[in-house]
């Protein structure tokens, strides 16, 4: 059987222009399967893992201190160094405030305190 030459190349150009078309190209993230000897290996993607947003840092002690003997002083209950120290004359001031400002009266720094002074 004799076969037309031109007709064969015309077919097989029209072949691989409609395998190669955008029509039947694969998505560009997909990856078969493939053989590796016995076995058929199937490419796994990489799970994203979740990103847990990071605690803001804790105020220092320091910082703290600094923030309520600052308060105090604004409304008149602490007359001393802004220093960070919370000595006598700071658990002084802060004692007075929570008396007038109906707390326990303990002469410490607490979540009462500090969100009652907005710090």
């Amino acid at each position: 059987m004799k076969t037309n030459s031109s007709a064969v190349k015309i077919v097989a150009s029209v072949l691989l222009a409609s395998v190669c078309s955008p029509v039947f190209a694969l998505p560009p993230r997909y990856v078969g399967p493939r053989v590796v000897g016995p076995r058929v290996v199937v490419p796994v993607r990489p799970v994203p893992v979740p990103v847990r947003p990071l605690a803001p840092p804790a105020a220092s002690p320091y910082r703290t201190a600094v923030a309520v003997q600052r308060a105090l002083s604004a409304r008149g209950y602490y007359g001393g160094p802004i220093d960070g120290d919370i000595g006598p004359g700071s658990r002084a001031a802060i004692r007075a405030y929570q008396a007038d400002h109906g707390m326990e009266v303990t002469g410490e720094i607490d979540g009462q305190l500090l969100r009652s002074l907005g710090v």
